[in-house]
């Protein structure tokens, strides 16, 4: 069986094209959506006093404040690093990574940005980027 990319096969240039693509779309459409919506409107503030040890909203399920607070301790307190939504760009930043880590093993990343190898550790795990991930 042969591995699903190798190093002759690498489509660097495509990648690059759709990288730089995707982030200008993100650049452009940053403050798109500029709230939260739906249940998000009671969670994160929820998450937030829970990170101070205030519970808050007792009628709605702990876990999910829990879950979300964690990921804003961990990630940070930003619309785009709090699991609140999952886009494109997430995904294109995770291909870029992962991209860097296959090309470029020698070129090490992660040490200097913790956040972004914890980002990047939780995205790697969802079953369509552990299904596409770059073999050799």
């Amino acid at each position: 069986m042969r591995p699903a990319f190798t190093h002759e096969q690498d489509p660097a240039d495509w990648c690059a094209v759709i990288a730089v693509f995707f982030l200008a779309l993100v650049w452009w459409r940053l403050g798109v959506p500029s709230r939260i919506y739906f249940d998000e409107v009671h969670y994160v503030p929820a998450a937030r006093k829970l990170i101070e040890g205030v519970r808050a909203n007792p009628e709605h399920p702990l876990l999910a404040k829990q879950v979300l607070a964690w990921s804003i301790q961990g990630l940070g307190d930003k619309p785009y690093c709090s699991a609140i939504h999952l886009s494109l760009s997430d995904i294109a930043v995770g291909c870029a990574l992962g991209y860097l880590d296959f090309r470029f093993p020698h070129e090490p990343w992660r040490p200097g940005h913790p956040k972004l190898t914890a980002w990047y550790e939780k995205v790697v795990q969802l079953p369509p980027m552990a299904q596409t991930m770059p073999v050799g």
